[in-house]
């Protein structure tokens, strides 16, 4: 059994499996928008 997705590191982790290279990498740099990745995960940490 896997573990339940909880935060966005988890999503993050699960998604190393899941997506094509070229996929995470444009959703790790925040979808070429830098500042809303950085506010969602600081809305995530609060």
């Amino acid at each position: 059994m896997s573990k339940p997705l909880v935060g966005v590191h988890d999503y993050e982790r699960e998604a190393q499996w899941r997506l094509p290279k070229t996929a995470l990498d444009y959703y790790r740099s925040g979808a070429l928008d830098e500042v809303t990745l950085k506010e969602n995960k600081e809305a995530m940490n609060r």
